[in-house]
């Protein structure tokens, strides 16, 4: 496929518009572009045009008229489908307000609270988090229940750090508005929801059958994954599982994708099959049951978009086996593209739908011409590197978004997907019938005692794997251009390969000299050295000092901030600047380049008292020193009256206030600085603050 031939592929065409269309609006979703009136009826006048282009021009050297409407049609579509998608002008987040909506999720027990999904009323489409403190009066809330409660809606703020996860951004392409943080006495349940009775059914199976597996008393990892392969849930898989199976490079077979789908639809499909073949369209109807029961495992999972993208696919397919008609891959994976982004054009944001559509168009673009450089003779061969290939070609595929998003690169994906895949397939036969057979205690009872042992046999492949030395390559860092650069040397191999032109192959070294002379630029101008500054893990802080030579040390004023929220957050922008692997500092630390001890930070002449809520020490009240610092730290929950107190004993020329203060404090210490001449510095406007 190149840019010569895609009028073969006419839902290509139509795909790339509107993924400009969706890209383009997600940039001014906060501007004054956002406006749904205008850009609707821009796509009426569109379509009016190209009624009237189609009617009117018949000049095939005119054709391009009717091409260039229908491709701003597409883009314009694009763009309301994100703005509409993205409506919450109805929310308020200054002041409390009254709620009502319906639970859409399973119950996540946290530490300290139960977290729900709430889709609310008004506005459409949006949903809250409900966390739900943990008491003795906690009642657990299932799908399709009713709740009514009153609070105010926190909004996650944005992160202004580039290379950092945007939370705030996360949830908003989610459709999650804010959080809420409520007692279970402030919380109203008002029944069960008439609507999505389906849905609602097919979930209390799901916590049934969730329930039936903790009944077998097994570890908590063993029971992660079988909730994840049948049910759709990932929230129980722990953060050491998670990464062995990333480090190990087989993550994928947790996900609901293409393997399980398959699997199911040729399995039920086959039931039905035997069930009425003798019936006279016993096939006609035997599909239609099929893709019935697979759109209802899709509800019963959660509808995820690897999931959803499966399901479409392989009812294209089941369409086009009993009409006969031989499609076209790439069509059809457009097509199912374009009907998922019409439904949510937030999905391709999600990291699950590019790395689900970038592995199935790699193995339909590459998986073949590598097939025939080899033919095995015999059966085990030929499975033998047909899974090599697919692992091989998907790896191919979904490396560079990898890379981009994770920042590592699994050296062991081939021996380990030989292994795992087999094993996977088998451990998901097992448990299909066992799911199936539920209803009869002692076989799927059996079944799932075989399903848990495989399981631990699974679990603890993985992790050798994932301990092997040099498993996995980490520290890569590569930016948006970078990847554009990798995708575009991948399409110009498939040329190569397809139609041996030397012109390929000279696109092939010129976007790779292209490529290696970025990086090379940018590691010289990414050099570590000397710098100390605050970043924010939401609304707690941490300071990164580090030296000439990319030692770094990460100081954590707010004690229950934890480590591992830090690395998520700052690990892209750690691999960009070729840190070393961080020190954590929490208590004292004294040395010759850094000082950290009673709330005070000295390093490389700058010094900072931090002041966080509560003061674990009260220094301020037994000393009479005056303390003569740089920065004065204030954490958000400080007031003014009780920030005089600390000036008393901390006297320094710039006072910093922590991210997400109220206004009432802002605007006392802002006050009392200007009073004083001070410099005030507020991190909500910048996010984060350069020491040195």
């Amino acid at each position: 496929m190149g840019f010569e031939s895609l009028h073969k592929y006419p839902l290509v065409r139509i795909l790339i518009p509107l993924l400009g269309g969706i890209l383009f609006a997600d940039q001014f979703l906060e501007s004054r572009l956002n406006n749904q009136t205008v850009w609707i009826i821009a796509c009426l006048a569109l379509f009016i045009s190209l009624l009237s282009a189609h009617r009117f021009i018949h000049k095939f050297r005119l054709r391009w008229i009717f091409g260039l409407n229908l491709f701003f049609l597409v883009f314009f579509i694009g763009v309301c489908r994100i703005f509409t998608q993205s409506d919450l002008s109805s929310v308020v987040y200054d002041k409390p307000g009254f709620y009502k909506g319906v639970v859409d999720s399973y119950p996540k027990v946290k530490l300290k609270s139960v977290e729900y999904l709430v889709k609310l009323e008004s506005p459409s489409h949006s949903q809250v988090l409900l966390r739900v403190a943990k008491d003795s009066l906690n009642r657990v809330y299932h799908n399709g229940d009713v709740l009514a409660f009153y609070g105010k809606v926190h909004q996650q703020e944005r992160s202004v750090d580039p290379d950092a996860f945007d939370y705030g951004l996360y949830l908003k392409r989610k459709g999650i508005i804010g959080t809420l943080t409520l007692a279970s006495t402030e919380i109203k349940y008002l029944g069960e929801s008439s609507q999505n009775s389906i849905q609602n059914f097919l979930f209390r199976q799901k916590t049934k059958l969730l329930d039936y597996y903790k009944s077998f008393d097994i570890g908590p990892d063993v029971l992660a994954i079988l909730s994840a392969l049948t049910l759709g849930i990932k929230d129980d898989l722990s953060v050491e599982l998670k990464d062995a199976f990333s480090i190990a490079g087989v993550s994928h077979v947790l996900a609901l994708s293409g393997l399980h789908i398959g699997l199911l639809f040729f399995l039920t499909n086959g039931f039905f099959l035997l069930l009425f073949r003798k019936y006279r369209y016993g096939k006609l109807l035997a599909l239609c049951l099929t893709l019935v029961f697979l759109w209802l495992f899709v509800i019963f999972v959660g509808a995820s978009p690897s999931v959803v993208r499966s399901v479409l696919l392989f009812s294209l397919m089941g369409v086009s086996l009993s009409t006969q008609r031989r499609g076209n891959s790439i069509n059809s994976l457009a097509f199912v593209a374009i009907i998922m982004l019409l439904y949510n054009p937030n999905w391709l944001f999600d990291v699950g739908f590019q790395l689900s559509f970038s592995a199935v168009l790699s193995i339909l673009l590459f998986s073949r011409p590598t097939l025939e450089l080899y033919h095995p003779k015999s059966k085990i061969g030929i499975y033998l590197w047909s899974s090599l290939v697919i692992s091989l070609v998907a790896q191919l595929g979904t490396s560079p978004l990898i890379i981009y998003y994770f920042g590592s690169f699994p050296t062991y994906f081939l021996l380990a997907n030989l292994i795992v895949i087999p094993l996977i397939t088998i451990l998901l036969y097992i448990l299909v019938v066992s799911v199936l057979t539920y209803a009869c205690t002692s076989l799927s009872s059996v079944l799932l005692l075989i399903a848990i042992h495989l399981t631990e046999w699974l679990n603890g492949v993985v992790r050798m794997f994932s301990t092997l030395p040099l498993s996995s390559i980490k520290g890569l860092y590569i930016n948006t251009f970078d990847l554009a650069l990798l995708y575009a040397i991948l399409f110009f191999v498939y040329k190569l390969i397809f139609s041996s032109r030397v012109k390929w192959l000279y696109c092939i070294l010129s976007f790779s000299f292209l490529f290696i002379s970025c990086r090379l630029v940018l590691n010289e101008l990414n050099k570590p050295h000397v710098s100390m500054q605050l970043y924010c893990n939401g609304n707690k802080p941490f300071v990164e000092c580090v030296e000439e030579d990319g030692l770094l040390w990460v100081v954590q004023p707010d004690s229950t901030l934890k480590s591992s929220n830090i690395v998520l957050t700052a690990q892209r922008r750690w691999s960009r600047l070729q840190y070393q692997d961080p020190l954590f500092v929490k208590d004292s630390c004294v040395n010759d380049a850094l000082f950290w001890n009673n709330s005070i930070l000295y390093y490389k002449g700058k010094s900072i008292y931090w002041y966080m809520y509560p003061s674990q020490k009260r220094i301020e009240t037994l000393s009479k020193i005056k303390f003569e610092l740089d920065y004065i730290y204030i954490d958000r929950r400080i007031g003014k009256e009780r920030f005089k107190n600390v000036f008393n004993t901390f006297h320094a020329n710039t006072v910093i206030m922590g991210r997400g203060a109220s206004e009432k404090n802002k605007k006392g210490i802002k006050e009392y600085c200007d009073a004083n001449n001070l410099n005030f510095i507020s991190l909500d406007e910048k996010g984060y603050f350069k020491f040195l």
